[in-house]
């Protein structure tokens, strides 16, 4: 038995001196052999220099630490590199059940992670870092494909900022509150059978993105006309006397199907409260993207949220006061 390690022990010896005759230094040697072999050639080096560290540095180019390193390593009884897995968890580490109640809310409610964390917050009562939810989503693939941009005949009407005032550039549309596509099933079934208003009259300004809301049971001219009156009226009771531009879609609640209907209205209703009008291209809802913009955002933090508490006008209106 004594001669088979002998033996073993001296092959391994002669290896090592020629595998380190042929690598020019122990990093090299490293990387083609692994960290196990190349530190027993080099504690051979160090035995065969009668454990001089500093000619074993030199014939090895390596650092004195390396030698030390392998002593250390020799000591314990295992030569190879230690793992290098952190010890401690990382400040932004999050839990298996957190990473898939955010992946549950992700795929039910389509929100982004801003969006996400304060719904989290409110359903749950716990605060997740944005960055957190960003990840967890994007490691789950739910993140939103970026669609293709379609080049049109006729571009979106463009606002240069800069140059405007507060409400010199509005924006107006009704919304169906009761929309099957948008709202889940149980909150649908609720405002079908509550006997609530079921449309939203929103205008917003360009610049400020301010926005009045009013609720009505019908979709009419009638209603359209004296919901914009009331806030021309109101805007002008605040010292806004320079010329307002409203643009909206055209739809039958607004006038705005028939050019002489349009000119009508246009002449004896606003005209003389200073105000022009104007309809955005048939089938480009992105002309009115400021307030169709808002009215998801209505869907997804009031509507879908909230609106199984409403139960009445009172609520509606407490509620729609956020």
């Amino acid at each position: 038995m004594r001669v088979n390690l002998r033996k073993m022990f001296l092959t391994l010896k002669k290896e090592a001196s020629y595998k380190t005759r042929q690598h020019r230094s122990y990093l090299e040697l490293k990387k083609d052999t692994g960290e196990e072999f190349a530190r027993k050639a080099l504690l051979y080096n160090l035995e065969s220099l009668k454990n001089n560290i500093r000619a074993t540095t030199r014939a090895m180019k390596c650092s004195a630490h390396t030698v030390y390193l392998a002593l250390e390593k020799q000591k314990k009884g295992n030569l190879k590199d230690s793992s290098h897995k952190p010890k401690s968890k990382h400040p932004r580490y999050i839990e298996e059940e957190k990473e898939q109640m955010i992946i549950e809310y992700r795929k039910k409610t389509k929100l982004g992670k801003r969006r996400l964390r304060y719904y989290i917050f409110q359903k749950e009562g716990i605060n997740i870092a944005e960055s957190i939810i960003g990840k967890v989503i994007k490691r789950a693939n739910l993140a939103r494909k970026r669609r293709k941009r379609v080049k049109r005949s006729r571009a979106s009407p463009f606002y240069n900022m800069q140059f405007l005032f507060p409400f010199q550039e509005m924006q107006v549309d009704v919304k169906e509150i009761l929309d099957k596509e948008t709202l889940p099933k149980e909150v649908y079934r609720h405002l079908k059978a509550s006997g609530l208003p079921l449309f939203q009259w929103t205008v917003i300004d360009v610049l400020t993105r301010i926005r009045f809301l009013s609720f009505s049971y019908r979709k009419d001219w009638f209603c359209a006309k004296a919901y914009l009156q009331l806030i021309i009226w109101w805007i002008r009771s605040f010292g806004f006397y320079y010329p307002l531009h409203i643009q909206s879609d055209g739809g039958v609640e607004f006038a705005a199907s028939a050019p002489g209907s349009f000119k009508r209205n246009l002449e004896k209703v606003f005209k003389p409260l200073g105000v022009t009008r104007s309809v955005i291209r048939k089938g480009h809802p992105e002309d009115d993207a400021f307030v169709e913009r808002s009215h998801q955002t209505d869907d997804q933090e009031f509507y879908i949220p909230y609106l199984l508490m409403i139960k009445n006008e009172k609520d509606l209106i407490k509620r729609g006061q956020w």
